[in-house]
């Protein structure tokens, strides 16, 4: 999109509106949902430059740039947004925290990404996305290898939204972690009958019964094991090559073994 033609629409009867021009959120709208990122962030940009005091403008420039990976610039923006923040039930102050605290953590500060957090908890109201808070404090207090709190956050993502298998699954894997696999393969039994095609599922539910020493079980899941590919984590395929060598050295026994 040539840059004088998004000046234009960005200067659409902003003269007399207080906020976002409608004819630029139709073109916002449009562009967006094409997939055209780049032509979307540079007229949200020029929306900053004209609103400089408008929430949404911030607010949406900050999503589409964390959702584009550049963290810094959107961090920027979403404190803004923050500065210009009225009360919303749409947006409620606990989102805008959370956000905030998803982008420290992409820039690897973990420290404050947590401080965030709190914040969040400490204004949170009735919402869909309440679980989000403590599904961050979870993968934020993982990084920080504070995995007693890990576990307790996911428990409380899970009692507001027990559908959800991610929490299930991460969950899992933090309490083989600590070693506890009874505790691992429990938490696994649910996520399974939520996902049941999903092969990290599956995979890691036979790995923590091979390590509880339930062949039976783990022979089960023997092929799900081998179909499973980790793509980027050393630990999954460190645990695969465990579980194939060490199920090959093995004789299943003759009776179902208790967990």
């Amino acid at each position: 999109m040539h840059e004088s033609r998004i000046k234009m629409l960005m200067q659409k009867s902003a003269h007399d509106n207080p906020s976002i021009p409608k004819a630029t959120k139709r073109e916002l709208k449009f562009y967006s949902s094409q997939g055209l990122i780049a032509d979307t962030i540079q007229m949200y940009a020029y929306n900053a430059q004209l609103f400089p005091n408008d929430f949404q403008v911030h607010y949406q420039l900050g999503l589409i740039l964390y959702n584009s990976g550049r963290f810094r610039e959107s961090l920027t923006h979403y404190r803004e947004a923050l500065k210009h923040y009225t009360e919303s039930k749409k947006n409620p102050l606990f989102m805008i925290y959370t956000l905030i605290s998803a982008t420290l953590k992409g820039l690897k500060r973990f420290e404050e990404a947590l401080e965030y957090v709190n914040k969040s908890e400490q204004v949170m109201v009735p919402h869909e996305n309440i679980a989000d808070i403590y599904y961050m404090r979870a993968v934020i207090s993982h990084k920080l290898k504070q995995y007693e709190e890990e576990v307790t956050a996911y428990d409380q993502a899970i009692a507001l939204e027990p559908t959800e298998p991610v929490f299930y699954v991460n969950k899992s894997e933090t309490l083989m972690t600590l070693g506890r696999f009874k505790d691992a393969f429990d938490t696994l039994d649910i996520s399974v009958g939520l996902e049941v095609e999903d092969y990290l599922t599956h995979f890691l539910r036979g790995y923590a019964a091979f390590k509880m020493g339930n062949y039976i079980i783990a022979k089960e899941e023997y092929e799900n094991v081998e179909l499973f590919e980790p793509k980027r984590s050393k630990r999954h395929f460190n645990m695969k090559k465990e579980f194939l060598d060490g199920m090959e050295q093995l004789e299943p026994p003759n009776k179902k073994q208790k967990l």
